[in-house]
């Protein structure tokens, strides 16, 4: 008969190699094993040094700002949980697009193969495969967007969801004020343009010099550097890779493939862009060219209210009111400002 110590002790052992791999979890190795995984997948990934980076990027995020989490408190890796804890921990994310989540199963489904063949998930069962997208989407919080505007939290995130400066310059351009006639001001900025040291854009085309972020400078000069387009079909979430015109020096460049270069089809380039990125984010009304426009004027209007502690009613005729009237095309010496606070009223209830 056997020893019933003995038997809690092989339990006991079991459970524990199931903590990670064939060993108790452990947070350094944890972290090693993680950035074992970014690096190869990185170096193996098709497109320019840019591209890797963002790849890089996006990766980091994911394992050690959202995944961790979830491993911490079940004190083993990833690659070993259980559905039931794969949904909690997407559950946990709280993303705000089923697309977001879809994205982040695919990297968590890769890792868990890779982490199967390095010896880490001894099971050898993948169970991210068996999260449907219906799955996803209840893990996905239900709000609604009363103003139909794009707060600043999802914005950061759809961005961080790109997978190429080129989009992420495009919808951060719209929603700082970067349009122009026929989106000329978006697409003819020029690296000579650009002022880092004092954070502004020279828009040739209308003669504006606006500050704009640090982080849409880095997305400029990202894209005007970068010949490699990656980006995720609407269809089935498949990435796809594209070359691109190695004599254009814009930011929002056309394929080598593509014939012309006019002004219609400059143009085009812009608003397929817009519409295929609304698709990818389970068509979100928020991406839109006129309602990202509208979004960046409202929130950093909304700031200046919160930093002065003022009413809707009173922050128009604010001096920083008119730096942003400025940035934002606002013709605010000819139109009063009380057609201004009704056109935007709505968005402020």
């Amino acid at each position: 008969m056997c020893d019933l110590v003995e038997v809690y002790a092989v339990l006991n052992g079991f459970q524990n190699q199931s903590k990670m791999g064939d060993a108790m979890y452990d947070k350094n190795e944890n972290k090693r094993i993680k950035e074992e995984f970014i690096e190869e997948y990185v170096s193996n990934k098709q497109g320019d040094e840019v591209i890797k980076e963002f790849t890089r990027n996006r990766l980091n995020n994911l394992f050690f700002n959202k995944v961790n989490v979830s491993e911490e408190m079940y004190q083993k890796d990833a690659s070993t949980f259980t559905k039931s804890e794969i949904m909690q921990m997407l559950m946990r994310i709280q993303s705000v697009s089923v697309s977001t989540l879809r994205g982040y199963k695919t990297f968590l489904t890769q890792y868990t193969y890779w982490a199967t063949d390095k010896g880490i998930n001894s099971t050898g069962i993948n169970m991210y495969e068996e999260i449907t997208t219906d799955d996803l989407a209840s893990c996905v919080p239900r709000q609604v967007s009363a103003n139909r505007i794009i707060s600043e939290e999802r914005l950061d995130e759809m961005l961080h969801e790109m997978m190429n400066p080129s989009d992420q310059y495009v919808i951060l351009g719209l929603y700082e004020g970067i349009r122009g006639e026929n989106f000329c001001e978006l697409l003819n900025l020029h690296e000579e343009d650009i002022n880092v040291h004092d954070k502004t854009f020279y828009l040739r085309d209308t003669g504006r010099t606006i500050h704009v972020s640090a982080r849409l400078i880095n997305y400029a000069l990202a894209a005007i550097n970068t010949y490699d387009y990656d980006g995720c079909a609407v269809e089935g979430g498949k990435i796809v890779h594209a070359n691109l015109d190695r004599s254009d020096d814009t930011p929002i460049k056309g394929r080598v493939s593509s014939l012309g270069n006019d002004e219609t089809k400059r143009v085009l380039r812009v608003t397929r862009r817009v519409r295929k990125l609304k698709k990818y984010f389970d068509n979100a009304t928020e991406i839109s060219v006129p309602r990202l426009y509208v979004a960046g004027f409202v929130n950093k209007t909304k700031a200046i209210m919160q930093e002065k502690n003022v009413s809707f009613d009173d922050v128009w005729t604010f001096a920083e009111m008119e730096a942003l009237y400025e940035q934002y095309s606002v013709d605010y010496k000819n139109i009063p400002y009380t057609q201004i606070k009704t056109r935007y009223r709505e968005y402020f209830a």
